[in-house]
């Protein structure tokens, strides 16, 4: 009886402690510098561009990086001021993060292929989609 009630107290304290798991997101750490060169190698690679009106990153833990933007076909930074949007899809054939120098076993970078596909996109279509993009982000919190 002593041990069931040593167990039972031992099973208070630990829930009563606080240690539990968080209920939303928690930031990583954006200053290791293995996730800065891993962000770069993933940006060249993809050929991502910083002023493309949206733009979603897939980062799987151990198959091929992807990525899918919405931009301006004709150079334009503004999307009102856009003539021609355009949809580009780009995946790596296969993983970037195992061909960084830090992660592969000849410590050398190597060269990964990436497949892009691009498609004219309907301008009205891609305002309202941005607008819904915006929005997102804008309500995304930290708790």
């Amino acid at each position: 009886m002593k041990f069931y009630s040593l167990l039972l107290w031992a099973l208070l304290v630990a829930i009563t402690s606080g240690a539990s798991d968080p209920d939303h997101l928690v930031p990583v750490n954006p200053h290791q510098p293995w996730l800065t060169h891993y962000g770069d190698a993933v940006h060249s690679c993809l050929k991502l561009d910083p002023y493309d009106y949206l733009q979603m990153v897939i980062l799987p833990s151990f198959v091929a990086e992807s990525a899918v933007c919405l931009r301006s076909g004709s150079g334009d930074q503004k999307i009102e001021n856009a003539g021609k949007i355009v949809l580009v899809y780009a995946v790596a054939t296969e993983n970037i993060f195992s061909s960084m120098p830090e992660s592969n076993l000849k410590k050398k970078p190597e060269d990964v292929p990436v497949t892009v596909t691009t498609v004219e996109f309907p301008k009205p279509l891609a305002l309202r989609l941005y607008k819904l993009w915006s929005r997102m982000l804008l309500r995304t919190r930290y708790s």
